[in-house]
């Protein structure tokens, strides 16, 4: 087939494709290095399912996120309707989580997407220590938590109520993805990795158990 073209616009031609090869070419070699620039898979953004049928009552369940312990419980209507208690003895120094790290829809007197679920992170937001669920002299479970090295109290809502804590536990990005899972972890939210350790701020702290 006879090419009719005129010689200028024939060598045009030829060199557009020769150039848009080279192109391609240099993408390709290039392509190991492009990606490199890109967040390492460490850093990216980890997501964890937790499968709430594995939840026994209100004993809260311990799960791994981001290098921090997330605890993962139920409360009942009783410990909620406490919660909400304008006579309790107990006043949490920031009830409306105003200066407290939560995603944005669990900005709420409960502190999570559905009253009943709790999830927070277990550090004590002073010293980095997990909390521990609080008993009574005959070893029966009461409404809150207390960092062992510091010795700051939360209520079951992770605000704090006493002690030199002076924010509420922080709660990580999470979704319910049906009636029996949530997923913790939001692409949205990357900054929250740095918050689930905001005792850091403090370079005398570090995280204990």
């Amino acid at each position: 087939m006879s090419d009719d073209r005129p010689p200028d616009r024939r060598r045009d031609f030829l060199f557009t494709v020769a150039m848009a090869t080279a192109g391609l070419g240099a993408t390709v070699a290039l392509w190991p290095f492009i990606a490199a620039m890109g967040p390492a898979d460490d850093t990216r953004a980890p997501r964890v399912v937790f499968d709430l049928t594995k939840l026994d009552g209100t004993t809260h369940v311990i799960v791994p996120f981001r290098n921090a312990p997330i605890f993962v419980f139920r409360r009942t209507a009783r410990q909620l309707t406490r919660l909400q208690d304008p006579a309790s003895p107990y006043t949490p120094r920031d009830r409306e989580s105003a200066h407290s790290e939560q995603p944005p829809k669990a900005r709420n007197w409960h502190r999570s997407l559905r009253p009943e679920l709790m999830v927070m992170n277990a550090c004590c937001t002073k010293e980095g220590c997990i909390v521990s669920r609080q008993s009574d002299a005959l070893g029966v479970e009461i409404d809150f938590f207390r960092c062992p090295c510091c010795g700051s109290n939360y209520d079951l809502a992770g605000r704090v109520l006493s002690g030199p804590a002076r924010s509420n536990l922080v709660v990580p990005p999470y979704r319910y993805i049906g009636e029996t899972e949530i997923e913790l972890g939001d692409d949205a939210h990357p900054s929250f990795a740095e918050h689930l350790m905001p005792w850091r701020a403090n370079p005398r702290s570090r995280y204990r158990t």
